[in-house]
Formats: structure tokens, sequence, C-alpha cells
């Protein structure tokens, strides 16, 4: 991996941290971008259906933002990559 590498250049585990879930949220936030296009459709189509779409955005989101909050959770706690696999 590129820990040794980033640890020589004087980044810390803090900033390895913070810089993996910034990376991650994006990802997450581009995955997003379909569910949310959808419900903008769903709502310009039956704007009734609006409460509809907004919990389908808020589960996902909610959904997304899990995922990005246990990757960073496991990379930060476990030593080794074989163990974060095994989780």
């Amino acid at each position: 991996g590129t820990l040794a590498q980033l640890l020589a250049h004087g980044a810390t585990a803090g900033e390895i941290l913070c810089g993996k879930a910034l990376a991650l949220g994006a990802v997450a936030a581009l995955a997003l971008l379909p569910v949310l296009a959808s419900a903008i459709v769903a709502v310009l189509r039956a704007p009734q259906e609006a409460m509809a779409a907004s919990v389908v955005v808020a589960a996902a989101t909610a959904y997304l933002a899990t995922w990005v909050v246990l990757v960073v959770a496991v990379s930060g706690f476990v030593r080794s990559r074989h163990a974060a696999l095994a989780i």
C-alpha cells in the first residue's frame, strides 16, 4: 500500500483518514446523483410524490454516509489489510 510513503512524507494518521473520508464521500456523492435525478423527475411528473421521493433520497444518503463512515473506521482501527478483509 501507500501508507508507508504517506507517513514518510509527513502526513499524520488524522490527515490520511480525513483524505480517505473526503475521497470516499466524493464517490458516494457521485453514486447519489442518479437517485437525485430520479427523484427530481418523479416529483416533476407527480408532485404529490414529493414526500416519497424525499424519503428515498434520504435513505440513499444515509446508506452511503454509513458506508463511508464504516470504511474509514475500519481503515483507522485495523492494523493490517488482511484483518480488514476479515471484518
